[in-house]
């Protein structure tokens, strides 16, 4: 089994066990035996689950710089950084939210892109892989019936002139450079009620390309017309430690 440590309090657990140090194994849906009699469970979804040196592991790291701008991870002062999508309107409005006093309404007469963010430009380096990893996460609800969105991450340099700087390197010693490594996107979906309700889209491209620009975007794919709202943004570049399960990774 692969173990965490973990700390636990008596209003979390129920017990009085303040302070208390124990180890949780991930072989077990996220049940962690903390003595005699009583445990404490974690979802912990089995996709984020990977092979370790006893059995399952769980990748943690801790979080990075927010890329995005201050208004656009929190909208306190209005809605620029966004861009609405085909007859979207957009506003800072006061909310009930856990991230300030106010969160995005976006209402989306139709479906398709409710918004997107303004181009942010990364310039970040990893070291220790073969890809660069970036995740754009949001806390999202809407107001009246059920809607389904889709939260996206794009970079804009992607058709940008990269692919062929990495195979001229390629062409000129095969040994030391390796062939291009595709992009891969991620996005995250979830049908959204009355609740905040956190989704995450991923994305990751060859470490070696040196600039992106990073777009993130929510599109309605059900329940139009439609009003969702948005706070808490997060975009962050991930997995930067060595590629090993005794490392720390991501999510």
């Amino acid at each position: 089994m692969s173990l965490a440590v973990l700390s636990c309090s008596s209003a979390l657990a129920g017990t009085p066990t303040d302070g208390l140090i124990f180890y949780q194994d991930f072989d077990h849906d996220g049940r962690a035996l903390c003595g005699t009699g009583w445990a404490y469970d974690q979802s912990i979804p089995r996709e984020q689950l990977v092979p370790g040196r006893f059995g399952n592991a769980c990748r943690f790291e801790r979080p990075r710089k927010n890329l995005l701008s201050p208004n656009q991870a929190s909208m306190e002062e209005d809605s620029a950084g966004f861009l609405g999508g085909k007859g979207a309107t957009l506003a800072s409005l006061a909310a009930e939210t856990p991230f300030g006093r106010k969160a995005l309404r976006a209402e989306a007469p139709v479906g398709g892109v409710a918004w997107q963010t303004a181009p942010v430009q990364a310039k970040v380096q990893a070291p220790h892989r073969p890809m660069k990893v970036f995740v754009f996460s949001a806390s999202l609800r809407t107001d009246g019936p059920q809607v389904k969105v889709r939260l996206t991450l794009s970079d804009q340099n992607e058709g940008g002139d990269w692919r062929a700087r990495i195979e001229a390197a390629t062409a000129k010693d095969a040994k030391a450079a390796k062939p291009a490594q595709e992009t891969v996107s991620a996005p995250g979906e979830a049908t959204l009620g009355a609740t905040w309700q956190r989704v995450a889209a991923r994305l990751e491209m060859d470490a070696r390309r040196e600039e992106q620009s990073l777009v993130g975007a929510l599109t309605v794919l059900e329940g139009a017309p439609a009003t969702v709202w948005a706070d808490g943004l997060q975009l962050e570049q991930t997995c930067i430690y060595p590629l090993t399960n005794t490392d720390p990774t991501s999510w």
